[in-house]
């Protein structure tokens, strides 16, 4: 998976899916291996203002940039933050789904609410 995103796109976000009981972090190391070497990885929690922003998009243009946020509606809250008018964002792994299992837990989930409140949040901007 980290092969393919990483040919077909210029930003990457690895967020949790379906853990079960393997960690997050685990399996998005995993994904990252698979990530071309011309490549660079962002701490999220570094990135807070817009020009901070605006340098990840620019270096996209390069190379292939990639973010790990674990949790699933953060990553969608940041990936709508940091699009601009003409990018595409795309979710992969949930979809019509209606529920997040972590663990043995299954908790509640939409994409289309999550990105719903991500939409909503960017607007409060």
């Amino acid at each position: 998976m980290g092969a393919v995103v990483s040919q077909h796109a210029d930003i990457a976000i690895l967020t949790s899916d379906d853990t079960r009981n393997e960690k997050v972090e685990d399996i998005n190391q995993q994904i990252a291996q698979g990530i071309k070497a011309n490549s660079e990885l962002f701490n999220y929690t570094k990135i807070t203002t817009p020009k901070q922003f605006q340098k990840i998009s620019l270096l996209a243009q390069n190379k292939f940039v990639y973010l790990d946020i674990p949790n699933r509606q953060d990553a969608f809250n940041f990936a709508i933050k940091l699009a601009q008018p003409g990018d595409t964002v795309i979710a992969c792994g949930k979809g019509h789904e209606t529920s997040i299992l972590h663990g043995t837990t299954e908790y509640p989930w939409s994409e289309s609410e999550a990105f719903r409140t991500a939409f909503r949040l960017k607007t409060q901007l």
